[in-house]
């Protein structure tokens, strides 16, 4: 999955394709690591002074910075 291209091959066909902005609290998505992805249910973001924010999972560790208009996969049933 492409951050920045809603339109590019998914992880799961599954999941659907939400901005940053919409991952709140309880939203479970996958992201990226360094080979691998992860699937993590969103604690928090804190924002920094550059446009970006950082994203915590459930588990306290962060797992990536991400602009409020880029992609992720996210599970259909964990949207509210």
């Amino acid at each position: 999955m492409d951050r920045h291209d809603p339109n590019s091959v998914r992880i799961d066909a599954s999941n659907v394709i939400i901005t940053a902005r919409e991952a709140v609290p309880g939203t479970v998505v996958v992201t990226e690591g360094w080979a691998s992805f992860a699937t993590i249910t969103v604690q928090r973001w804190e924002p920094a002074d550059d446009g970006y924010a950082t994203l915590y999972g459930a588990d306290g560790i962060a797992h990536g910075r991400y602009r409020a208009d880029e992609y992720l996969e996210a599970a259909p049933k964990s949207l509210v």
